[in-house]
């Protein structure tokens, strides 16, 4: 079956209606530690006080991270690590610790990829501004009940995100994936409110992929 998704977008904003995918996402290991500092001080990695990134020029960043959540309507933010009902809303929130570009894609249960933001006709990526953050509008849970399967990606350079044909088929999203999957660190942080998200950080400097599981079930029954 072949998820179905419809998006509108200006800027930081549009409408995605999620239908439901079957595939289960690939294996990501969590570092307890590390992405988190990282994230926050881009040059050395070394832990700060303050929950804002350092400033750093671009020739001085070495970690290139980015630090998401979603905001779920009624409850707050949250992680994907939450489960998710049908009739629920939740907006995605990214962020990045240096300048870039951003792509979020949907993956479909046969694993074709489906570029979500920017929409066709927007471009290949969206402009990330450090500590901008991208905000999309409701995400909806629709029937029937299924996870759904999403790839957020970053990178310094727009050439270095994936193409629309590298992404079609799991045995190519696989590759992709684990290509530069020796180089991230992942961390959630789940207790500090001003802090609170998933960090994933390529300790490389290079392109931040990450592949997000949501587990969507049909709404307890009251």
């Amino acid at each position: 079956m072949h998820s179905h998704f419809t998006a509108n977008y200006t800027r930081a904003f549009g409408a995605l209606f999620l239908a439901g995918i079957t595939v289960a996402a690939a294996a990501q290991t969590d570092e307890p530690a590390g992405a988190r500092s990282m994230f926050y001080n881009p040059a050395t990695g070394t832990l700060v006080a303050a929950p804002k990134p350092v400033t750093a020029g671009p020739s001085a960043v070495r970690f290139v991270g980015i630090h998401y959540w979603f905001d779920l309507d009624g409850v707050g933010p949250v992680t994907d690590r939450h489960v998710f009902h049908t009739g629920q809303r939740i907006r995605l929130n990214v962020r990045s610790n240096c300048d870039g570009y951003l792509a979020v894609w949907a993956l479909g249960s046969d694993g074709k990829g489906t570029l979500l933001f920017p929409p066709a006709g927007g471009g290949s990526s969206i402009v990330l501004k450090r500590e901008e953050p991208f905000v999309s509008s409701s995400i909806r849970f629709s029937a029937p009940a299924k996870d759904e399967r999403l790839f957020l990606f970053f990178a310094r350079q727009k050439s270095s995100l994936p193409s629309f044909d590298t992404l079609q088929g799991n045995a190519a999203i696989a590759a992709f994936n684990n290509a530069g999957a020796r180089d991230l660190s992942m961390a959630v942080e789940d207790a500090a409110k001003s802090e609170f998200g998933t960090y994933v950080v390529n300790r490389a400097g290079g392109t931040v992929s990450r592949e997000i599981l949501l587990r969507h079930t049909d709404a307890p029954m009251k």
